[in-house]
């Protein structure tokens, strides 16, 4: 800890403009990248993801401590991260991205009173915006999201990251919440209030002119193996009465680019809860239709990647992804030629393999057939792929 009067340095997080609503709190870090409030679970399946899932889900540079001042607004401070920020070569991704916030003169003052950290003349490699990120992660050619559909406070959801712009990004009352790095000595009475473990993920909308996002619950199941009573009797009726228990998937958000309009239409999660199976199918057709045509380049890729991501979850068994989304992303600009792409997201319930076995005695609610793979979630995968090949066979 710093002693008196020490200077120390802090990054102010930026609102994130695409998410839906909820209350995990997702935060833009730099272009291309965002932070997002998670669990000590989310954290473990971020970091120990199967490589045959790594394709499927958002570039994960590591976990970061976001600290509140008395304003309510988010940084990063340097003194809380040490795990990050530290003079141990070779540097992460994630120790790169930071750095790379404080390279300008206020940066190299503070950098210059804090030894422990890289000296400013430390060569450091070019910034990771989004196309760099791209070459360096098995997410090659997509833009990223994150997403986290949250709801109130009872309501187990998770909170996308996509959504409606802010009409009224939060400013700071005192420091109009600059992104540009701060020093800020110790007593200078911005004081530092709760602290939050985040991941950084790869922001999924970056680069998109007209970004067009479904999101889906995946799975029969949305509770977790540890939640309360209260919870599990919440989870299975949203469940039963939408489309989840029949078709294994229901929408909790969409964003849909209309080329013939030039407006943007919108769906949220309590609509998606009101759609039945033909009123579900309907919905998925109109998030691949522009206004003046069925997009078919993006249903065959669609449907190819969902066949993909079919065959390595069905390759897991003792996996179970309960409460997960599958996001679906296309540009929607006339313009683009960037293909459509899928991502799971949102991991707070999910179960590795190796806890299913080793932890079932402690599990509230122990998943069923402990050795097969997740059931729910391929039941939903087969469903969007009975839908789109049906799509197909309209456009034949």
């Amino acid at each position: 800890m710093p002693s008196q009067g020490c200077i120390s340095m802090t990054i102010p997080l930026l609102p994130f403009d695409h998410k839906v609503g909820g209350h995990v709190s997702i935060f833009r870090v730099c272009p291309g990248v965002i932070c997002k409030e998670s669990s000590s679970r989310e954290i473990q399946m971020y970091s120990r993801m199967v490589p045959a899932l790594k394709p499927f889900t958002p570039y994960y540079f590591g976990t970061i401590n976001v600290t509140y001042n008395k304003y309510n607004a988010p940084h990063i401070e340097f003194d809380n991260n040490r795990h990050v920020i530290s003079s141990v070569l070779p540097k992460s991704k994630l120790q790169e991205l930071l750095l790379h916030q404080v390279i300008d003169a206020q940066a190299t003052t503070a950098l210059h009173q804090q030894p422990a950290w890289p000296s400013p003349n430390d060569h450091l490699p070019s910034p990771p915006v989004s196309t760099h990120i791209q070459e360096e992660s098995p997410l090659a050619s997509s833009p990223e999201l994150s997403c986290d559909d949250g709801e109130e406070e009872e309501d187990d959801d998770e909170v996308n990251y996509f959504s409606i712009p802010s009409a009224t990004p939060y400013q700071d009352p005192v420091s109009s919440w600059s992104p540009a790095p701060t020093i800020v000595p110790q007593n200078s009475g911005h004081a530092s209030h709760q602290q939050q473990h985040y991941v950084v993920i790869q922001d999924l909308t970056d680069g998109l002119k007209r970004p067009c996002i479904l999101d889906l619950k995946m799975g029969t199941r949305q509770y977790g193996v540890d939640c309360t009573p209260t919870k599990m009797y919440s989870q299975t009726r949203k469940c039963q009465d939408s489309t989840s228990a029949l078709l294994g998937v229901r929408i909790c958000g969409m964003q849909i680019f209309k080329a013939h309009t030039g407006e943007i239409h919108f769906e949220n999660k309590y609509s998606g809860r009101k759609l039945t199976a033909q009123s579900f199918e309907q919905h998925l057709f109109d998030f691949l239709h522009d206004g003046n045509k069925l997009l078919t380049q993006h249903v065959s890729m669609l449907q190819r990647k969902l066949k993909c991501l079919l065959h390595s979850i069905s390759q897991l068994p003792s996996y179970r992804f309960f409460g997960s989304s599958l996001l679906v992303i296309y540009d929607g600009d006339p313009c683009s030629t960037s293909d459509i792409e899928i991502r799971m997201i949102d991991f707070a319930h999910s179960v590795l393999d190796d806890e299913m076995f080793a932890g079932m005695k402690d599990m509230t609610y122990p998943p069923s057939h402990p050795d097969q793979p997740d059931q729910g979630y391929i039941l939903g995968l087969e469903t969007l792929l009975d839908i789109l090949n049906r799509m197909q066979e309209r456009c034949d």
